[in-house]
Parts: structure tokens; sequence; C-alpha cells
């Protein structure tokens, strides 16, 4: 078999051994994601000419205290998570405007 690379590829593993563990996978991947959202942020700050002071998450990645450090750490910003991590899915059940106290931003 032979290694071909496509733009579409979003992932290769390089450096595998057999001391790597699941663990070490899964750090990868989750340094990766903090990466790939660091690279929309980059063209979100190219394109409006306003550097991120803060940036506020929501979801089950923000549940992640590492994830969080090391998206803060790449991005130089602060990361604000909500009481409640999982608003998108709580808000679709409420009506417009009765926003859970636990969804706001302290």
């Amino acid at each position: 078999t032979r290694f071909m690379f496509s733009p579409t590829d979003l992932n290769v593993q390089i450096g595998l051994s057999s001391y790597t563990t699941p663990a070490h996978i899964a750090l990868a991947t989750l340094e990766a994601n903090a990466f790939q959202t660091r690279a929309i942020l980059e063209s979100m700050k190219l394109d409006s000419k306003t550097d991120l002071k803060h940036l506020k998450v929501d979801g089950g990645m923000t549940n992640g205290d590492m994830v969080m450090k090391v998206l803060a750490d790449l991005g130089g910003f602060t990361v604000i998570r909500p009481e409640m991590r999982e608003c998108v899915l709580l808000l679709l059940s409420f009506p417009p405007l009765s926003l859970p106290s636990a969804c706001s931003v302290h």
C-alpha cells in the first residue's frame, strides 16, 4: 500500500510506537480540535480586524478542562463557560426569551 496525501485529509497519525497508549491518541485528538478551532478564530480575527479577549463556549467538549486550557493558551484569550454546559440543547426546549439562569455567563 502506498501512502497518498489528499488535501481533504484531516488526520494523519505519525510517530506511533509500541509505547503509544489510547490516552496519547485521545490527547492528540483533543489538541487537534483546539488547533482547528484556533485556525477558525484566526481567520475571523483577520476578517474582523479585532482581537479576541474572551471566548464564550458551550457544549460537551467544554467539560474538558484540559481542552479549554489548551484552547485558551493557543488563542491567548480567556475561555468562559456557563454553569450549564449544554445550553444549545436546553434552549431548544424553552420558548424564546425564557433563558434559564444556568445558561447565562457570569
